[in-house]
């Protein structure tokens, strides 16, 4: 996973690039569309219980973590 995000983000010390970019301009999605893309493929996915980037993180770090 590493090594794909790091051929997306050449620089990881540039503020400036982002992993997912906006079709409109030079700039990253904004954060309330990420959480509008993140609640439509919960709603698809037929998840019943809220999903936001705050939790894919938790969930993430509990399992890259080893669920302490």
């Amino acid at each position: 996973m590493a090594k794909d995000l790091k051929k997306t983000v050449k620089d990881p010390t540039d503020r400036e690039a982002f992993v997912f970019q906006s079709r409109r301009g030079n700039n990253g999605i904004s954060r309330i569309q990420a959480h509008r893309i993140l609640a439509a493929a919960a709603e698809r996915a037929g998840l019943d219980y809220p999903v936001s980037s705050h939790s894919l993180r938790k969930t993430f770090g509990y399992h890259a973590g080893g669920g302490l």
